[in-house]
């Protein structure tokens, strides 16, 4: 392998690391508040925090792309924990 190329390939393994390692600190967030499955799909929704779930009606929660009924009733359940009528 020339040199350029084994450059390249070692500039793209970092990359893949870092990334790896940025999803593992924002999946840290979660932890023990959401399942890592809701908390993937919660940041691929852009959603960074589980404390913004507070603030988003349910409806718009139930809209993001891969929001099952399991998952839309665990976040249900996180809310309830700080909203006394966590279901608007």
């Amino acid at each position: 392998m020339s040199l350029p190329d084994e450059n390249a390939r070692l500039l793209a393994l970092a990359a893949d690391n870092a990334v790896m390692a940025a999803e593992s600190v924002a999946l840290k967030l979660f932890e023990g508040r959401l399942p890592r499955r809701i908390a993937r799909i919660l940041l691929a929704a852009g959603i960074g925090a589980p404390e913004h779930l507070l603030f988003m009606p349910m409806g718009r929660i139930a809209t993001l792309p891969g929001m099952s009924a399991a998952a839309r009733r665990e976040i249900q359940a996180y809310r309830s924990r700080f909203i006394p009528t966590a279901n608007v």
